[in-house]
């Protein structure tokens, strides 16, 4: 009796669930087609070189590499200098990506922007967050039910100067600005 009464109560909780899922409002502005061209394509496949060249400067080198969870793009200078990495982070369930965005906009509310900070976004279809001691730019679809987020990787060197700090947050902030023009989210 007590496994029948258990096995029923975990299926009126999936379709509860999934039954929460599928009314779930669908942000404002919010193209999922293009976060689908996003999330299904190879990072270093996301502009030509022209565009990368302006965007990171020319020479640019791209390495692709697949994995199971993720799928990255590292981009170096044509001296070899590493100057971002691009990647689409697959998470085994949308609990565990929420679990992650709610993490990083906790440290916002509790310790205001000195770690964390919110990064503007094109129509605010999606929630950019950079953590500022490591210039990771983690960008996640405003929806409790993706599984899929983009991380951005600055690089930041412990030893270089203030102005070159500044000058690799400036070119990470200037690559998500293009992905969000580009994929319009």
């Amino acid at each position: 009796m007590l496994k029948l009464t258990f096995s029923i109560c975990v299926l009126l909780l999936s379709l509860y669930s999934y039954q929460v899922q599928a009314e779930e409002p669908v942000p404002s502005g919010f193209n999922w087609d293009n976060w689908a061209k996003a999330v299904n394509t190879n990072p270093c496949r996301w502009f030509v070189d022209s565009e990368l060249a302006e965007l990171l400067g020319s020479g640019v080198q791209s390495k692709a590499t697949e994995s199971a969870s993720s799928s990255s793009c590292q981009f170096t200078a044509a001296d070899g200098t590493l100057l971002l990495t691009a990647a689409v982070r697959s998470m085994p369930s949308s609990n565990e990506l929420q679990h992650e965005f709610t993490a990083q906009k906790n440290q916002i509310e509790q310790y205001g922007a000195k770690r964390f900070e919110y990064v503007t976004t094109a129509n605010n279809a999606v929630t950019a967050i950079m953590r500022n001691d490591k210039l990771w730019l983690s960008i996640f679809a405003n929806s409790s039910s993706e599984t899929v987020m983009l991380h951005f990787n600055g690089h930041p060197v412990m030893r270089q100067s203030p102005e070159q700090k500044t000058e690799r947050k400036t070119r990470l902030l200037k690559f998500a600005d293009a992905v969000f023009a580009k994929f319009s989210f």
